[in-house]
């Protein structure tokens, strides 16, 4: 496609995003300033795979530093990275109970859940609105938080059982040694 057409055919499979693009402000700025929709960012044919630091650099090349665009940039990537760092966290619980071994099925369908708020907030992005994206990824960092605070708890609670378990071996061992000296001495 030319790159006159290219955000329409892009908007062929990201149309959530081509619809937050078009909510937010680059939608008017670009046509005002005969730029392509989505080929200006992600280029045309040999588009960016997408990353967080496409967000200071792409932004850059027309924002000022310093201005209130790369402001609302960082916070949104801020947003995304502070989430997914949270669920990496999760992730790991979840892979430290697994090895107990703990059932981590409900966990790992609630992480699933975290994950489709995450990507929500993705094509978001492209409005360019903070509160639209912290919406999402506050929802997926606080079941990432729940399920490590479950995980937690419950490796609590078989860790305490192992301390019991381990009490109860020396109790019995004490018992058996006091009785083994007691038949001694009678004799």
């Amino acid at each position: 496609p030319g790159s006159g057409t290219v955000g329409r055919v892009c908007g062929q499979c990201h149309m959530q995003a081509r619809v937050a693009f078009r909510l937010g402000p680059h939608a008017e700025g670009m046509v005002a300033a005969g730029e392509p929709e989505c080929a200006a960012c992600h280029g045309n044919h040999r588009v960016v795979a997408p990353s967080h630091e496409m967000w200071s650099t792409t932004c850059a090349k027309c924002h000022e530093s310093g201005s209130r665009a790369l402001a609302t940039a960082d916070r949104i990537v801020t947003l995304l990275r502070q989430t997914e760092a949270e669920m990496l966290v999760a992730e790991a619980s979840i892979e430290r109970a697994r090895s107990v071994p703990l059932d981590v099925r409900d966990y790992e369908t609630r992480m699933e859940m975290a994950a489709t708020f995450l990507e929500g907030a993705r094509p978001r992005s492209h409005a360019l609105d903070p509160d639209a994206v912290e919406e999402l990824t506050r929802k997926a960092r606080s079941i990432a938080q729940q399920v490590e605070s479950g995980v937690a708890g419950e490796m609590h609670v078989i860790e305490g059982r192992s301390l019991v378990v381990l009490f109860i071996w020396l109790y019995i061992l004490i018992t058996v040694a006091a009785l083994q000296l007691y038949r001694r001495s009678l004799h």
